[in-house]
């Protein structure tokens, strides 16, 4: 299967994608991420195509009901299982663990999220995410006469409520 997952690319497509969900179930060693990771490659493609609009669910894994993400788990992988990227991801929300079914909690901030998804956000830097996983430096835009840099727009301050139909 990492053979498979190796070299990921997110297909061309004429519509957006705007959330990818990993799904993953524990059976054994959890490799996820990082230089022995079944998903490096896979996760690095989507964060990139969605602006970071990417969650990796791990079932089997009990976990309180009123936390997104069983925090030692996290810290074994982060700190003892060469996965530091599973401590960013959890500490930018984007980490879910579960047993069977996830809790009333996880099940909220799914749906906020996949909501949130849906408004397309510019990627932006997260703490501890490796450098694969970074938004690209932005070239300064110039007017079409190729002279002075035109005027910065000012950042987007609206908030955008989406809904799921």
């Amino acid at each position: 299967m990492k053979a498979q997952l190796r070299g990921f690319l997110l297909a061309e497509r004429k519509t957006a994608v705007d959330m990818v969900v990993i799904v993953h179930r524990n059976e054994g060693r959890l490799l996820l991420t990082d230089r022995n990771g079944l998903y490096n490659d896979v996760l690095q493609a989507c964060w990139h195509a969605t602006n970071a609009n990417v969650v990796i669910i791990v079932t089997k894994v009990p976990t309180s009901p009123d936390t997104l993400n069983d925090s030692a788990l996290v810290a074994t992988l982060a700190h003892h299982a060469d996965q530091p990227t599973i401590g960013a991801l959890s500490a930018a929300g984007r980490l879910i663990t579960y047993d069977q079914t996830p809790s009333q909690r996880q099940a909220d901030y799914l749906l906020e999220f996949a909501q949130e998804s849906f408004c397309r956000l510019p990627l932006r830097s997260f703490p501890g995410m490796p450098p694969g996983f970074q938004p690209a430096p932005r070239r300064p835009h110039t007017s079409r006469g190729g002279g002075a840099p035109a005027a910065k727009r000012p950042p987007h301050q609206a908030f955008f409520r989406c809904t799921l139909l």
